[in-house]
């Protein structure tokens, strides 16, 4: 999929996008993706593009692009599509100027959000997604990647 033409994806064709968290960094929010004719969910993360963003940190995102788009594992959460919207076509269009990342949704939510506070999990339970944890890690390993954010 041509990061600029996210719609292209059959996911795509016709969504309505619903907050779910904003994210911690105050130029990243992570939203819901729904495709309302198929009923399909997805993670859509919104990188803004403002004047302050650097030719730099648009390159870097295009290399997370590129990275997560080849990584394909059973506890990878998939990169959809991306598309890069710059201020000049956004605004255009009537979009908000940034980088929509569509992805995998984590059906069962953050790991963190598994563990009852200050109570823990099970040890078989910790057992069972710690080595979920390391097959992804290893798999990304295997191809050439670290990861400085495992969730």
């Amino acid at each position: 999929m041509r990061q600029d033409d996210i719609s292209s994806s059959s996911f795509v064709s016709c969504i309505r996008v619903v907050i779910v968290a904003p994210a911690t960094s105050s130029v990243t929010r992570a939203y819901q993706a729904v495709n309302v004719e198929k009923g399909r969910v997805a993670a859509c993360k919104v990188i803004a593009i403002t004047p302050e963003t650097a030719e730099a940190q648009l390159k870097s995102v295009d290399k997370e692009i590129r990275v997560h788009s080849a990584l394909k594992h059973r506890y990878i959460l998939e990169l959809i599509g991306a598309a890069k919207l710059p201020p000049e076509r956004a605004l255009a269009s009537g979009y908000f100027p940034a980088v929509y990342l569509l992805m995998e949704i984590s059906a069962g939510g953050d790991l963190f959000d598994k563990i009852a506070q200050d109570e823990g999990i099970d040890d078989d339970v910790a057992h069972f997604y710690f080595c979920q944890m390391l097959a992804g890690l290893q798999y990304i390993h295997e191809e050439g990647v670290c990861h400085r954010d495992l969730s």
